[in-house]
């Protein structure tokens, strides 16, 4: 009872943590949830291991984030994001 009690408190903090967060936080976050595995898979395709699909994807939505720092717009995500994954070698 508990442990389901905390589960619960956990997923209310979360969300309440979500609801927070300023917008562009929000959409980088709900892009990587939606993007990430699709992206690994086909980086997967390419360098042929595991661990540096993960890690090309990771770099790709990092240097995305900098970019959004610095104030620099991305058009045309999904051609970056693939472009960025096939040129990590």
């Amino acid at each position: 009872m508990v442990n389901l009690l905390f589960q619960v408190f956990l997923k209310m903090h979360i969300y309440q943590a979500y609801w927070n967060m300023d917008t562009n936080t929000k959409v980088f976050g709900d892009n990587f949830l939606q993007y990430y595995r699709p992206l690994c898979l086909f980086a997967l395709h390419y360098l042929k291991d595991i661990d540096d699909a993960e890690d090309a994807v990771q770099d790709c939505f990092m240097e995305l984030w900098k970019r959004k720092e610095k104030g620099f717009e991305v058009s045309g995500l999904k051609s970056y994001r693939v472009r960025r994954i096939l040129f990590t070698n």
